[in-house]
């Protein structure tokens, strides 16, 4: 996807890996996207305060579990652009 968003327009992307959090059995799997979602939301917080960028400008794209960790992140950035 990261590819296909590169070739769309000049975006900054940053991608997640949080697949040692993933790995675990499911019921752990659920509980660790609350805190990726809340790191999430700190790295996005810090660039927000530090480089005086827009929330409304940030686009958080999740799948399956990715998507609620998305929601989590969403929670805890104020005026946040878009999550899907």
């Amino acid at each position: 996807m990261k590819e296909e968003l590169l070739l769309f327009a000049d975006y900054n992307v940053i991608l997640v890996n949080w697949s040692k959090g993933s790995k675990a059995v499911y019921h752990q799997a659920v509980a660790n996207i609350r805190v990726v979602g809340a790191q999430l939301a700190h790295l996005i917080n810090t660039m927000i305060e530090s480089f005086r960028m827009n929330a409304s400008d940030f686009h958080i794209i999740g799948h399956s579990l990715g998507s609620h960790t998305a929601g989590y992140a969403g929670e805890r950035v104020a005026g946040l652009g878009r999550i899907s």
